[in-house]
């Protein structure tokens, strides 16, 4: 499941775009939890931009603390800045969230010295395993791995 939420800012004093952002967030929890019909079945993953991060700047921010705290999703990359922006530094803004029956094998964030422009890309290796218990499935993934160069993610692959 993906998204690319409206950006919470560029918009009067009416705040119709941090609003939005926030619909746009928060669908996936109601959706999650079968408020917007039934209740999806399965593995799953929320990917996307939230544009929105869940402890600072601009922004209705509970919004995105409600998605990474439901708990059908797990967070490999808890708190890991995800774009770098001048006026405000590091933000945590993009998201690679896995259902919780889904055994989270790798993740991590590039460097921004990798990449051009403000957003970093992520990765998440998940394997399925039809095996796993209820119980299995409630234990955290792997504390996320420093930034790698490009040749860790050869090698992760």
């Amino acid at each position: 499941m993906t998204l690319a939420a409206t950006p919470p800012l560029f918009d009067g004093p009416e705040d119709r775009n941090g609003r939005r952002n926030r619909d746009e967030v928060l669908f996936w929890a109601h959706y999650l939890n079968g408020r917007l019909g039934p209740v999806p079945e399965g593995p799953l993953a929320v990917v996307g931009n939230f544009n929105l991060d869940p402890d600072r700047g601009d922004g209705l921010r509970a919004a995105a603390a409600e998605v990474l705290a439901h708990p059908r999703l797990q967070d490999p990359l808890s708190a890991r800045p995800t774009a770098r922006f001048r006026s405000v530094g590091d933000m945590r803004i993009s998201y690679v969230l896995p259902s919780v029956d889904l055994t989270v094998t790798g993740a991590d964030v590039m460097s921004p010295e990798e990449q051009t422009g403000r957003h970093r890309l992520l990765w998440v290796n998940m394997s399925l395993d039809e095996g796993r218990s209820e119980e299995q499935a409630q234990v955290p993934a792997p504390a996320p791995q420093p930034a790698g160069s490009a040749e860790t993610l050869a090698e992760a692959r």
